[in-house]
């Protein structure tokens, strides 16, 4: 039996790693889902609450704890009547889960707010009904937190005197009501929002301002923000910062702890004038803040086409840079978190239609570095120069060309290689399963072209070659897959030919003392141009090998220089800068 060997492909060059990673991953099935909440567990997974269901308005209460990486490790439902919908989770200090929702049928008609207290595997512990159970009444809850003395704060809404009002509920550890407040004209529809502050009391968002209360629900001052006040959240400074909508915009409000507004920032273009939309914000930990909601939708085929954007601020509100996700369907979002990487979480949903008419989604969850990129590596194969498909091969070395289709240079990666029988017959040629290191980096739209070890057939049957790409100890990162189909025939001289590789060059370092530049594949010889800043050609430089190195600048005078190459009717440029 023949025997294949593999190698290794090195390089020396200085890297410089991301501190956060990027990725997104979808929950569901037939029907609709959708992320309503999302918290982190001690362990660095995330817990996820929302709801699923197969038509409007069956829905059923879903708990999802899922990994670091987005993997699902246990889901539970939690069904009463039609229409269950899971609103705010929030762990307790037994290391349990204790969720705010609804039940009881028609979401547009008939409400009673749904809490359910369960152990740290979700199962169920405890439930409370809390409602008129009425027709036409609207009791749903928004926020759920545990207080001091391990029972509960609801921050919910109700038809008390005027419609949707403000409530407060004070419960025990057992979800027994303590006290109650009702706030007429207090708005809370949809978009109530809220937290437990140090001092037992709340902050909570209604209609176009906010209040804050003592322990006993007694308001304390009441603000005034002149926008639909969507969320709110406490800042390092004993203030608040909220986010709310206007007609197209996104509006941010600071204000102290006195309830005074200390500024106002909009953002046109963003936001969407509807009640029912939520939009979150942070306060993140470089002291600036980030919101997520929905840019300006716009229709398409008779419905409303939107996507999630999150825009990150500075301390005082001005922007530092802002992302959307979506693709041709309704995406959504309904809270942003921060994690320990200082990267952002983002719950809400992926929308698609099936069938005209037939809306479904799934639950989506966005992970994304400090910058808000989801993917910002992603090196997969883009073209297979061996195997070709369906071809007769007897022996060859398989090689594909490898594209960074990411938005951050790629380095410390592995490109794999496998070659397996098409029925899955073991008995076969060997496992074949090789893979190369690649440490230097690889620019934002750059390919790479990497040959593997040579494979040899050695029996007749079809075969399948896979090339991936993978970052080690890290499994989030396996690429897609590229397959090709072709038929092993040993012995009898049928070998793919060879392949011409293009010439390739890299810079080992861009700034020093000396510049070291590493080339291949040039059979005439290697040549390049060196200019100042100014646009003057200074230097060249030659080589009559195919392949190697060359080092310069050891007696050019400190400061920018660009190197550029030409090869045939392409070329490229590149800065580099001398230092003493």
């Amino acid at each position: 039996m023949r025997r294949f060997i593999t190698s290794i492909v090195a390089a020396i060059i200085a890297v410089i790693p991301l501190t956060s990673y990027g990725w997104t991953r979808t929950y569901g099935g037939e029907g609709k889902q959708e992320g309503r909440h999302i918290v982190l567990t001690e362990d660095g997974d995330y817990i996820i609450v929302g709801y699923t269901g197969s038509e409007f308005p069956e829905y059923d209460l879903w708990l999802l704890k899922v990994g670091k990486y987005g993997d699902t490790v246990w889901t539970r439902t939690y069904a009463r009547e039609d229409g269950d919908w899971g609103e705010y989770v929030t762990k307790t200090s037994d290391g349990g889960f204790i969720i705010a929702g609804y039940t009881n049928g028609d979401i547009r008609a008939t409400r009673d707010i749904w809490l359910l207290k369960t152990d740290s595997y979700g199962d169920t512990l405890w439930t409370r009904i809390y409602g008129d159970s009425g027709e036409y009444t609207l009791d749903d809850a928004h926020v759920v937190q545990e207080t001091q003395d391990n029972g509960y704060i609801l921050i919910a809404q109700t038809p008390f005197v005027s419609y949707n009002d403000l409530w407060l509920l004070r419960l025990d550890e057992f979800g027994d009501t303590i006290w109650t407040r009702q706030y007429e004209d207090h708005d809370v529809l949809w978009a109530g929002d809220g937290q437990l502050l140090s001092d037992g009391g709340c902050v909570v968002t209604c209609g176009q301002g906010m209040i804050r209360t003592d322990s006993m629900g007694e308001i304390l001052w009441e603000c005034d923000l002149d926008h639909s006040c969507k969320s709110v959240h406490t800042t390092s400074d004993g203030g608040f910062i909220t986010a709310g909508v206007g007609t197209f915009k996104t509006v941010l409000q600071k204000v102290n702890d006195q309830g005074n507004l200390i500024w106002t920032k909009q953002y046109p273009g963003f936001g969407y004038a509807s009640s029912i939309w939520k939009t979150s914000i942070i306060e993140t930990n470089d002291g600036g803040y980030l919101t997520t909601g929905f840019p300006s939708p716009y229709g398409r085929e008779g419905w409303v086409r939107h996507d999630i954007w999150l825009v990150k601020t500075d301390v005082n509100g001005d922007t530092l840079w802002t992302k959307t996700y979506g693709g041709y369907y309704p995406d959504e979002s309904s809270w942003v978190i921060q994690t320990p990487d200082g990267g952002y979480a983002i719950i809400g949903l992926k929308g698609f239609t099936e069938t005209e008419g037939a809306d479904s989604s799934d639950i989506w969850l966005l992970k994304t570095n400090e910058f808000g990129d989801t993917v910002w590596f992603y090196v997969p194969p883009k073209s297979v120069a061996l195997p070709k498909e369906d071809t007769l091969v007897d022996t060859m070395i398989p090689a594909s060309w490898f594209k960074n289709c990411g938005t951050m240079p790629a380095e410390d990666f592995y490109c794999h290689c496998e070659i397996v029988p098409k029925d899955g017959d073991e008995y076969l040629s060997p496992p074949y399963h090789v893979k190369y290191w690649i440490s230097y980096s690889v620019e934002p739209g750059d390919s790479i072209y990497v040959q593997f070890a040579e494979w040899f057939a050695d029996d007749s049957a079809r075969y399948e070659a896979r090339f991936y790409t993978t970052k080690e100890d890290e499994p989030i990162w396996t690429t897609d897959t590229v397959t090709v189909e072709f038929q092993g025939v040993p012995d009898v001289g049928v070998t793919e030919p060879p392949i011409i590789l293009s010439p390739s060059w890299e810079l080992t370092n861009t700034v020093g003392q000396q510049i070291t530049l590493r080339y291949s594949n040039y059979p005439q010889g290697f040549h390049c141009d060196i200019f100042d800043a100014s646009g003057r050609k200074v230097d060249e430089l030659k080589s009559v090998d195919a392949s190697g190195s060359i080092t310069w600048g050891d007696t050019a005078p400190t400061g920018v220089y660009f190197i550029r190459i030409s090869s045939g009717a392409r070329s490229a440029m590149r800065k580099v800068i001398l230092l003493r």
